[in-house]
């Protein structure tokens, strides 16, 4: 809304000119809602990619990653000081849990990149934890070799009774 505002500028400052008695925004006020919408254009980027039909959930770091560095202060901040540490605030407090999602580290496009020391090798553990409890890798013997598991009949009659559609997978009964 703010940045149809900034849009109009000029069609605003003329009805205000022509009709008189309505106070407008002073450039000063004009210069700020310019920075503003600056300011708030990643998220709404963001949010376009997390809304898309194939977004993923492992981009959420590297993009919780990008809104951070958008919203370092500059000198040239006048005005937005507060709002930027509020939205730096914010994002931190809701995406906290999130800092340690094994999507991002699994993902061949990010692997580790957004990940402290400390954080990898939490996940990596975690990894390796989950690998261990479903008996696919054994981690004892000092390289994680993976062993496979013999498949039923009864599962490959399941798996050939099912068939994928696009990304959706459709199981016939």
């Amino acid at each position: 809304m703010l940045e149809r505002l900034a849009e109009q500028q000029k069609a605003i400052n003329l009805y205000g000119v022509e009709r008189g008695r309505i106070d407008t925004l002073t450039n000063a006020d004009w210069e700020l809602v310019e920075r503003v919408v600056k300011t708030l254009q990643p998220f709404y980027a963001a949010t376009l990619e997390l809304s898309s039909d194939d977004a993923c959930i492992s981009v959420i770091i590297p993009l919780l990653a990008m809104l951070h560095g958008k919203l370092q202060t500059t000198s040239a901040d006048r005005g937005l000081l507060q709002m930027k540490a509020a939205l730096r605030d914010s994002l931190s407090r809701r995406f906290a849990s999130l800092k340690s999602s094994l999507t991002t580290i699994l993902d061949p496009r990010f692997k580790d990149t957004y990940f402290t020391v400390q954080e990898k090798s939490t996940a990596v553990d975690e990894i390796k934890r989950f690998l261990q409890s479903t008996g696919g890798v054994d981690f004892h013997s000092g390289c994680g070799h993976i062993t496979t598991q013999r498949r039923s009949p009864h599962s490959y009659a399941a798996s050939s009774r099912s068939r994928f559609v696009g990304r959706t997978r459709f199981t016939q009964s």
